[in-house]
């Protein structure tokens, strides 16, 4: 429910379809944490749940690709019951890395940086970023795991 209002704002479109039901008024108050205290820093949206792939090797689907401050991005949203601490959250960044070298090969782009803005159900919202240096040693380390991924596959056939 959330992604897709997120999704309607981003598009300029009517995106409050919430209900009183109980989890549609969680989903609203979460939706509306996000549009005021994230989204104002994504400056421009380039797409919104794009289908990447790379060479037959992995496939995905990023929730926004854009700029954040001017600053070419892939930008992943997440809820959570409780806001996880960075050193819980290494896969997002890898997942989100693994699209950005996607959208670079597929696009031609040179996007070197990731932003996950999470709102949790008390209302706290907390933005992560991996800027270029973080990104190069994710993306490495996202790369050995793709690696290892296709040579047991390869192994086991």
């Amino acid at each position: 429910m959330v992604h897709e209002a997120l999704e309607n704002f981003l598009n300029e479109k009517e995106w409050d379809f919430f209900t009183n039901d109980q989890n549609y008024i969680i989903a609203k108050k979460i939706t509306e944490k996000f549009i005021s205290d994230g989204l104002g820093a994504i400056t421009e949206v380039w797409g919104l749940e794009v289908g990447l792939i790379l060479d037959n090797l992995y496939a995905g689907t990023a929730d926004c690709i854009g700029e954040i401050n001017g600053i070419p991005s892939i930008i992943d949203f997440k809820t959570a019951k409780k806001i996880k601490r960075r050193e819980w959250i290494e896969d997002y960044f890898l997942q989100c890395c693994a699209y950005a070298n996607a959208h670079n090969v597929m696009f031609g782009t040179d996007i070197q940086q990731v932003v996950i803005l999470m709102v949790d159900r008390d209302l706290i919202f907390q933005e992560f970023i991996v800027k270029p240096n973080e990104f190069r040693v994710l993306t490495n380390s996202w790369k050995q795991r793709l690696l290892k991924f296709h040579s047991i596959l390869k192994n086991n056939q």
